[in-house]
């Protein structure tokens, strides 16, 4: 009997896994397009996850650029607007020379600053930029040289007095010329100098216009400089007219104030 009652079970089983196989079969291939689908979108979501991190990676990447590229315009504008105001000063020095009476502790107290913040630009500004100032600083050097020698030996001269008041009046006169046309030749080497900055600035500027301007400009008020000095000149150039304007008692003394 047991082993008929094992034989009934075993058709049985046999029977009932006959009968379900088609649901089992298609049970477990639904599962397993399931799992399938499951790791597809585990696939895809990691996927998704990789390219957003490359995505905050790339905005953290252009935030920096952006917040270096700001910093960086920031250190440009203080320090061109420094030098902006360095070079009008240093150009001023032409102006000063001239007058002998002023020392030249006076004359040169700014100098060393004001080259210092030239200096500066090459530690920032781009290629073009340098070598634009770097013209200029090599000009306006060079010609202050001669002009700070010449100064010095004409200030040597009076003091030992070889010189009549003729010859004089004509080396500082000739002197002031110098130093004149020296700011005129070195204020047109700032035209350079300022096209390149507002073009590194990224600032938008018409350079054919603004450079034809500021040659003109530069132009006239050269014209005119050399109108006002031609009575001057033509003074000058008659050695007994000049010594006989100096004779004049006002060339030499100094009003006297009342009660000395």
């Amino acid at each position: 009997m047991d082993v008929i009652y094992s034989l009934l079970s075993a058709f049985l089983t046999l029977l009932f896994l006959w009968f379900w196989k088609p649901w089992a079969g298609a049970y477990s291939g639904e599962k397993g397009k399931n799992l399938a689908r499951k790791e597809d979108l585990d696939k895809i979501l990691a996927e998704v996850r990789a390219v957003t991190l490359e995505t905050e990676a790339i905005k953290a990447e252009i935030q920096t650029a952006l917040t270096d590229r700001e910093r960086h315009m920031k250190w440009r504008i203080e320090a061109y607007m420094e030098a902006v105001d360095a070079a009008t000063r240093l150009n001023n020095l032409f102006g000063r020379l001239p007058n002998l009476m002023v020392p030249d502790r006076d004359i040169f107290e700014t100098f060393p600053g004001d080259i210092g913040k030239l200096a500066k630009i090459h530690l920032i500004a781009n290629d073009r930029t340098i070598a634009a100032v770097g013209a200029y600083q090599q000009a306006f050097n060079l010609v202050l040289i001669e002009l700070v020698m010449a100064r010095a030996l004409l200030l040597l001269q009076i003091e030992h007095g070889t010189l009549d008041g003729a010859e004089l009046a004509n080396l500082k006169f000739t002197f002031l010329k110098r130093c004149l046309d020296a700011g005129f030749d070195t204020a047109q080497l700032t035209i350079s100098a300022i096209v390149a900055i507002r073009e590194e600035m990224e600032i938008p500027l018409d350079v054919g216009r603004y450079t034809r301007d500021s040659d003109e400009m530069l132009a006239h008020l050269r014209e005119s400089t050399k109108v006002a000095l031609q009575p001057f000149e033509k003074l000058l150039s008659d050695t007994s007219a000049v010594e006989r304007f100096l004779a004049k008692p006002a060339c030499h003394e100094q009003p006297v104030a009342k009660g000395e």
